[in-house]
């Protein structure tokens, strides 16, 4: 974490702790439009980090995503490349094996979120899948605070229905934390405003 901490600071930003994987990716995405002349392929990744999860796969399934992408990912510490022996018998050692993983469940969570973000129906379906805890977690903090209210109350409307609260109480208790820090940061912002006024 402190290293992306770092990467922030060296591209002139203040590091923010609720929104750190999104200014980790936004550095990613911008110094890969500047390589590549073309947008990063959120979509499409997102999709996989999805279905990766969906189908308790460990690797992400690279087919479609450029080559860029992924080790542009990795440059900038959200995904790994392991790499391990093939195992085709004592006699024939065969290629290594290459597989690109997230480098956290949180990193994951995050594009997960992103593949959420906005999809009512996707957010409704998964709210009992014990996979999705964090991605719930992820999108309380990234989605904009009116649909991050929406998103509170509907699974707490589902914690009510099925007695089921492993989420929705620490969405709770998220969403009252992100809004105690807004507000305080915008009090800060308007004490800052006022002062250049005065200057």
């Amino acid at each position: 974490m402190l290293h992306t901490a770092t990467q922030i600071i060296a591209k002139c930003n203040r590091p923010n702790v609720q929104g750190l994987y999104a200014q980790q990716f936004a550095v990613m995405a911008t110094d890969y439009k500047e390589r590549q002349k073309t947008d990063f392929p959120l979509t499409l990744f997102t999709e996989r980090a999805f279905e990766m999860r969906l189908n308790d796969e460990s690797a992400l399934n690279t087919d479609g995503i450029p080559a860029a992408a992924c080790n542009l990912l990795a440059a900038h510490h959200l995904i790994l490349r392991r790499v391990s022996a093939a195992d085709n018998g004592p006699t024939s050692p065969g290629s290594p094996n290459e597989a690109w993983v997230f480098r956290h469940d949180k990193v994951w969570d995050y594009f997960i979120a992103k593949a959420f973000s906005g999809d009512t129906e996707r957010q409704n379906q998964y709210m009992g899948d014990s996979r999705f805890r964090g991605t719930y977690l992820m999108l309380i903090q990234e989605e904009p605070l009116a649909a991050a209210r929406d998103l509170e109350k509907r699974l707490s409307d589902y914690a009510a229905k099925t007695k089921d609260h492993s989420v929705s109480d620490d969405v709770r208790l998220l969403l009252r934390d992100r809004e105690l820090h807004e507000n305080a940061q915008s009090k800060i912002d308007d004490k800052r405003d006022k002062e250049k006024d005065v200057v």
